[in-house]
């Protein structure tokens, strides 16, 4: 069960990644190239507040209080 949580922080890590260099490029090109510096500084001083947030989000999707019984669990192990 560890690995599975570990697997999907590090999904949510690599997505936040390609995200923020994603993003990067695109504030860059938005508008005039004299004031890009201030937009991109602008946009990276918001990036904590996503990563923050997404992993709130995953806090309520992966402790959700939903308890499987030891017949679902065997039957995940097994299927898997």
């Amino acid at each position: 069960m560890v690995g599975f949580f570990l697997v999907a922080l590090f999904v949510i890590a690599m997505a936040l990644a390609f995200l923020e260099t994603g993003a990067s490029s695109f504030v860059t090109q938005l508008g005039d190239s004299y004031t890009s510096e201030r937009r991109l500084n602008f946009s990276q001083a918001f990036n904590p507040l996503g990563t923050i947030t997404s992993a709130l989000i995953g806090i309520l999707f992966l402790l959700s209080g939903v308890e499987l019984n030891s017949s679902q669990v065997s039957f995940v192990a097994s299927s898997s």
